[in-house]
């Protein structure tokens, strides 16, 4: 019966170990390297290195999220690829970028203003005013990430993922901080989802968390190699003759030793990882998406801040005085003077877990939302919620959609005209119910197109990388590689213990 467990042990650590080690050594290099944005945000990847799914064409990767008009033929067009100048046909296309580092991480734009005669852009690496080429403007923030600009009774409220800043009465790049009030009925709580986000990634200990982190990618990076030298070596060593020559026999010795003492200390938060990891995609993300847990003491997010990390974008309706904030738990609104509580509209439109990429105003109490669950008009205090692509009313009391929709919105813009185009994070641009074509990407980006290395390295985190061989089969890769882990960690202990006993006995 021993020798039985011991057999089947050894077949569970060996065949599964070597195909999901595999993965494994790009899933490390590529976690360890998304745990440190601000360090290589200046660094880049070319798309044409990548499957031809990765490259820009028709303005698809979330190129294009909005525009802005800066005069009655020029408009300003915003996104992944940067700030664009345009004609009202949006037949030609000009770079607006100057001033901002050229690097696609650096770039990525989520809203252009202008105030008091000035432009200035919200990008995911500060805020910048326009004077010649566009310069930093330092704000009081916590981290980088400006995520929507708005202009309410003479001044220019900047919004980032956690606090809310106004700009100065008397100076126009002097910001103060706005006091917002918590939401009703406050619970110090969390998604599920960023939970397990934050506990894979070590972040919950902020740095120190994300090095321990780093520390176990290494080890999982040398146990992946370690276990694969240990299984081809000794079968190279009989079949090359050359390898034979250049291969020693010690290097088996060597990478078992190791690979056990490393295994035997660390594969309970190895297990940890694989575990967590395996919740932040599709499919098993989606039952954990919407479900709140308390935050954990001591950590980043036990803290007094009660929108930490959770504001997505911000929409003044005047007329209705009150402004709408979209948040990682739902659309909340406040009146101007952000007294009292924040109340949280009974009726909410349908977002992405991902986040909004579009939110404006059609009209008073009107709005339109998108995110990669679809594009919806949403009138809250009517109880309407209309898909605008299909023109279909849509469920209601939907806080959160799947991931990725039929219709992935990644940005919307509306002409002068009326002519309204939508563009989708994977097929790119597309009129909707008009004739009207929007005009070709310009070829430095087509060609020449950068993808950053974090958002690379999100894209082998994720799996994604892969669905360019395995179709929309690439989204069990993260799950069956993180329960394969477990299996392939735990076997591993049972057997390394079995034969320390054994030895300990000799």
């Amino acid at each position: 019966m021993v020798k039985r467990k011991k057999s089947l042990a050894k077949k569970l650590h060996k065949w599964p170990g070597l195909i999901v080690g595999l993965f494994l050594i790009f899933f490390s290099v590529s976690g360890i390297l998304m745990n440190h944005r601000n360090w290589i945000s200046s660094l880049d990847v070319q798309r044409k290195y990548l499957p031809e799914s990765y490259a820009f064409q028709n303005w698809n990767r979330s190129a294009i999220r909005g525009s802005y008009k800066i005069a009655p033929d020029s408009l300003l067009v915003y996104g992944n690829a940067g700030v664009w100048l345009t004609d009202p046909s949006y037949q030609s296309f000009d770079s607006f970028s100057q001033g901002i580092p050229d690097a696609a991480d650096q770039r990525k734009t989520y809203d252009v203003i202008s105030f008091k005669n000035r432009l200035f852009a919200a990008t995911n690496f500060g805020l910048y005013t326009f004077q010649n080429q566009w310069k930093k403007v330092e704000i009081p923030m916590d981290g980088h990430r400006v995520v929507d600009l708005e202009i309410m009774d003479s001044e220019l409220y900047v919004l980032t993922r956690s606090k809310l800043f106004k700009s100065s009465e008397n100076d126009l790049f002097k910001f103060q901080k706005v006091d917002l009030p918590p939401p009703e009925d406050y619970k110090k709580e969390l998604s599920l989802f960023k939970t397990l986000w934050d506990i894979h990634s070590g972040e919950f200990l902020g740095l120190p968390g994300k090095l321990i982190v780093d520390l176990m990618g290494l080890i999982v990076f040398v146990l992946s190699l370690t276990g694969i030298i240990f299984f081809f070596n000794p079968r190279f060593r009989k079949w090359f003759k050359v390898y034979k020559k250049y291969a020693p026999r010690k290097l088996t010795k060597w990478s078992l030793t190791y690979h056990n003492k490393l295994g035997n200390y660390t594969f309970i938060i190895i297990g940890l990882i694989a575990l967590t990891g395996m919740f932040l995609r599709p499919p098993l993300l989606i039952p954990v998406a919407n479900v709140q847990v308390p935050v954990i003491p001591y950590t980043h997010y036990d803290q007094p801040n009660p929108w930490y990390d959770k504001l997505r974008s911000m929409l003044y309706d005047e007329e209705e005085d009150r402004i709408l904030f979209s948040t990682s738990e739902g659309m909340y609104y406040s009146g101007k003077d952000f007294k009292g509580e924040m109340k949280r509209f009974d009726h909410q439109p349908v977002v992405s877990v991902m986040g909004i990429n579009v939110f404006e105003k059609i009209a008073p109490g009107d709005y339109l939302v998108g995110s990669f669950s679809g594009l919806y008009r949403w009138k809250p205090d009517q109880q309407y919620l209309m898909n605008v692509v299909n023109r279909r009313p849509a469920g209601t009391g939907q806080e959160f959609g799947n991931p990725f929709g039929g219709t992935a919105v990644a940005g919307f813009i509306e002409g002068n005209d009326g002519n309204a185009y939508l563009f989708d994070y994977n097929r790119g641009v597309g009129a909707l119910g008009h004739p009207k074509r929007f005009g070709k990407m310009p070829e430095k980006l087509s060609e020449e197109g950068e993808i950053s290395l974090w958002n690379f390295a999100l894209e082998v985190h994720t799996g994604r990388i892969y669905s360019a061989f395995l179709g929309d089969f690439y989204i069990l890769i993260v799950p069956l590689a993180g329960l394969t882990t477990i299996i392939v960690v735990i076997s591993g202990y049972i057997i390394y213990r079995k034969r320390h006993r054994k030895n300990v006995k000799k």
